[in-house]
């Protein structure tokens, strides 16, 4: 499926700031915000409602 694909390659996406406070892998926060903002949630507290609502 294409979800996958998209996956496989966000977790290629080279995370700069390596584990300084990490809590989540960069390639979710990433998904997340695509899908957030496909859906019209553009600012950055609006994605964060989205992932919050969508957990």
């Amino acid at each position: 499926m294409y979800i996958d694909i998209l996956i496989e390659q966000l977790k290629k996406v080279n995370d700069l700031d390596k584990n300084k406070g990490k809590r989540h892998e960069l390639w979710l926060i990433l998904i997340i915000t695509i899908l957030a903002c496909m859906c019209g949630y553009t600012s950055y507290r609006a994605i964060g409602d989205f992932a919050n609502s969508n957990n």
